[in-house]
């Protein structure tokens, strides 16, 4: 896939206070798309994703996506215009890790459940075998827990990644992590 010439224009990051939030720095990132979400310009992203549809699966230099900046940067409302737009909630990255495993690690429970309701898979593991699961029980969130406990059978809250790790002996806040 070769990349739009706007999105070939790269800039360096570099802060502005013309954004969302004018409390707070702007970023540029590698690309437009990648920037407007992050600095929560949902009218930017809008038109960006209008004029070419590409962008917003485009990945930046460690395959991540504007999705998974949502997340990163806590900017639901970017997020749901992505996934009205039918982003790929499947799309990993570089480390074959989900917006659904971004979600699940910072405890972001409504975009993990919206990524849920796209049919994002708790299943899918990333370079090491985690799964959202497992990364879900190292948040402070134990909505994100219970979520995605919902979204598994039985036998497949068992998942252990490549180190052997499992969560079914963990315990969060005292709810036991698998269903009896």
């Amino acid at each position: 896939m070769s990349a739009p010439d706007h999105i070939l224009q790269r800039r360096p990051l570099t802060q502005r206070r013309d954004c969302a939030s004018p409390s707070l720095p702007c970023l540029y990132l590698s690309s437009p798309v990648h920037s407007a979400v992050v600095n929560g310009q949902k009218a930017l992203l809008q038109r960006l994703i209008t004029d070419d549809p590409r962008l917003g699966n485009w990945p930046d230099q460690f395959g991540r996506t504007p999705l998974m900046y949502c997340v990163l940067a806590d900017r639901q409302e970017c997020a749901e215009l992505l996934v009205k737009a039918r982003v790929d909630v499947e799309k990993a990255d570089k480390n074959q890790r989900t917006a659904l495993h971004f979600a699940a690690k910072k405890g972001n429970w409504r975009i993990l459940k919206l990524l849920l309701a796209k049919r994002a898979s708790p299943l899918q593991r990333d370079v090491e075998g985690i799964t959202p699961l497992h990364l879900a029980t190292y948040s402070t969130s134990v909505r994100c827990l219970v979520l995605l406990l919902r979204h598994l059978e039985p036998g497949q809250v068992d998942a252990q990644d490549n180190h052997k790790a499992s969560i079914t002996d963990a315990d969060k806040d005292r709810i036991r992590c698998h269903r009896a």
